[in-house]
């Protein structure tokens, strides 16, 4: 008698891509969708879920995000471009003579 089997192959790795981040500034923190991801700039992030994406940036003052599309086993280039970011604050010299 022949009888009927269910063979189930997961496909999740290949559901993934990667993206590489670079902003021409190092050291930055890099959030994907707006969640940290531990990474930093220049970096590559992956095993990142297929389809469209926000890379955003904050590199010491400055800010920048960009959208991206993750094709499955491909890895993408992405540069986010920076841009300054106003902000109010008060700096105190301390140590310097009453004559500077």
């Amino acid at each position: 008698m022949l009888g009927t089997f269910l063979l189930l192959v997961s496909t999740s790795w290949a559901a993934t891509g990667g993206i590489r981040v670079d902003a021409g500034s190092s050291g930055g923190q890099v959030m994907l969708d707006g969640f940290p991801t531990g990474a930093s700039v220049p970096g590559t992030l992956d095993d990142v879920p297929q389809g469209k994406h926000v890379v955003s940036l904050k590199v010491g003052c400055e800010i920048g995000e960009m959208p991206v599309v993750v094709k499955p086993g491909k890895v993408v280039d992405v540069t986010v471009p920076l841009k300054m970011v106003a902000g109010k604050g008060t700096v105190r010299l301390t140590g310097l003579s009453e004559e500077s």
